[in-house]
């Protein structure tokens, strides 16, 4: 006889069989709920897009009017644009793409559109303004995508939103982009020519003054370091540069000379300078001596630190050995674009009052920017006072005193005042790869440039063999 509780189980077996043969097939239903989601989220990142490019394209309209120039563009690191910063500080981003745009009506004035199709509001079709005009501002609308996937449009701020529609008042569909084809990369494109960027962006050419070029020579900090190292001096006197030796200089660690291994250049008062590497002191003359029994050098192979490279120029020089002044032309090769004169002048300090006192020099280098248009200037046209005293509105100054030098062995006890001037570069040849003469590393315990003002020659050197603990002078570079 079957019991009560075998029945009830048979039956629940029986049902869970016909349930588990009545189970729907869901498969299609996810598959269009994944469908679904896949739109949703490419019709977010489709009005996303469309609204950064009208921020964008607004900030270029604005910065054209106000004259703001670009300061410098570098492109994205995933390749689908450019950021440009900006003379205010301001920075605009550009992606390649062209969802929405602007177009020049027959008025002259830029609407915003979409593809072919104007941006338009209302029952009328009234267009929206791109620029300023006739009093009126620009608009900077926003877009969102309605239930129908059809564009609509806000010019409040997104209070309210009407459907975006043809001249024909058919509604524009939102067009979700998958991925940005090369050939759609012509749509922006940035030249830079005669101090001018031009930015083709949406079919649209905005112009802008490009950051105004300037010499490398003027990263050259005006003064030496004062007397104790904490700030710069405040005049070119012999007696007002601080001698320092190579270890505070560089940072370098050691027991006696520079026990926490600090940097003097770490102060507070030089933020924003370095004290110089080997390469960018050939900034203020080339690693190689000019001196006056040679008194020409032609395509002299200079390796010199620009923004952080180093770079192959040549330069030819002009020396005299009874004169006081001598000349270049640097900053040959790379395109020119550091091409530039040089002058060097040894003149009376004139903060020496005692006429007596035949051992108070200072060294003047002028540079002039030449960059590829002065590529026809030779040395031996700037050698007359009068190239010198005409064009000068670019020229770029320095002083360097001839403060002397100190050594442990005498502290306080300044030698060749007046008559030498030398400053620690931070970096010797030995740290650097590229120093090599004939194939073979260049490796100097340490090493300065050097003027040198006796004997009425005009004299440059680089000193590869001074001792690391003398007391040089220090002239920073700003960063």
């Amino acid at each position: 006889m079957r019991s009560k509780h075998s029945t009830i189980l048979l039956s629940l077996s029986l049902l869970v069989i016909i349930l588990a043969s009545c189970k729907p097939d869901l498969s299609g239903l996810e598959k269009r709920l994944s469908d679904l989601e896949s739109w949703r989220a490419k019709t977010e990142q489709a009005i996303k897009t469309a609204n950064e490019e009208i921020r964008s394209l607004r900030q270029l309209i604005v910065a054209e009017q106000k004259k703001v120039s670009v300061s410098s563009y570098t492109e994205l690191a995933d390749k689908t644009g450019y950021e440009l910063t900006m003379s205010d500080g301001s920075k605009i981003v550009l992606r390649h793409g062209s969802s929405v745009s602007v177009k020049a009506d027959t008025d002259g004035v830029l609407y915003w559109a979409i593809g072919e199709e104007f941006i338009t509001t209302g029952s009328e079709g009234k267009k929206i303004k791109a620029e300023a005009h006739d009093g009126a501002p620009g608009v900077t609308p926003l877009l969102r995508v309605d239930a129908e996937g059809n564009w609509e449009v806000s010019t409040d701020a997104g209070k309210s939103f009407t459907a975006v529609r043809t001249e024909s008042g058919e509604p524009i569909p939102a067009k979700v982009v998958e991925k940005v084809v090369e050939k759609e990369k012509t749509d922006l494109r940035i030249t830079e020519e005669g101090g001018v960027v031009s930015i083709v962006y949406k079919g649209q050419t905005f112009e802008f003054a490009g950051k105004k070029f300037v010499h490398p020579f003027a990263s050259v900090a005006e003064y030496d370091l004062n007397l104790d190292g904490t700030g710069f001096a405040t005049d070119h006197a012999n007696t007002s540069v601080g001698h320092f030796n190579w270890y505070l200089a560089s940072g370098t660690q050691e027991a006696t000379h520079n026990p926490d291994g600090k940097s003097i250049a770490a102060a507070p008062a030089f933020e924003g300078y370095h004290v110089p590497t080997y390469y960018e002191l050939g900034l203020i003359a080339p690693p190689s001596t000019i001196d006056s029994d040679e008194r020409m050098k032609m395509d002299l192979q200079e390796k010199i630190m620009i923004g952080g490279k180093i770079l192959d120029f040549t330069g030819d020089y002009v020396v005299f050995r009874a004169m006081t002044e001598a000349y270049a032309i640097r900053f040959k090769g790379q395109g020119d674009k550091y091409r530039a004169a040089y002058r060097y002048q040894r003149v009376k300090n004139p903060t020496i009052t005692d006429t007596t006192n035949d051992k108070g020099w200072l060294y003047v280098i002028t540079v002039r920017p030449l960059g590829p248009e002065g590529a026809n200037v030779s040395v031996m046209d700037i050698r007359t006072a009068e190239y010198w005293e005409t064009n000068n509105e670019n020229d770029i100054v320095r002083y360097f005193p001839a403060g002397g030098y100190t050594e442990p062995k005498t502290p306080g006890v300044v030698k060749s005042l007046g008559n030498l001037g030398y400053f620690w570069s931070a970096v010797s040849q030995c740290d650097v790869p590229e120093a090599k003469m004939n194939g073979e590393q260049i490796c100097y315990d340490a090493y300065a440039i050097g003027f040198k003002f006796f004997d009425r020659h005009l004299d440059a050197t680089w000193n590869a063999y001074d001792d690391r603990t003398d007391g040089y002078a220090i002239r920073l570079f700003k960063d």
